[in-house]
């Protein structure tokens, strides 16, 4: 039980920070390859098993719109590729 409050709590730390960087990389306040190198962090973590299945349980109201479909995006492609 303690394991499982980590992952989801480390999940949600990486979303959350990696949602910051992508909207700051939108406005043009982050550097195009500080964004690729969040986004390199953020794939790896979206392909470790489990990952989906959490994505879809946990409820995603605390990120934006926008966010939540670069993961749906991410997810598809990583999909396609694996």
């Amino acid at each position: 039980e303690k394991q499982q409050f980590r992952n989801r709590f480390l999940r949600h730390y990486v979303l959350i920070g990696s949602e910051a960087v992508y909207h700051q990389y939108r406005r043009g306040n982050v550097d195009p390859e500080v964004w690729e190198v969040q986004r390199a962090r953020l794939r790896k973590m979206l392909a470790e098993p489990g990952f989906r299945d959490w994505w879809h349980a946990e409820t995603r109201l605390t990120l934006t719109d926008s966010f939540q479909r670069l993961i749906g995006e991410e997810l598809t492609l990583i999909e396609c590729e694996g």
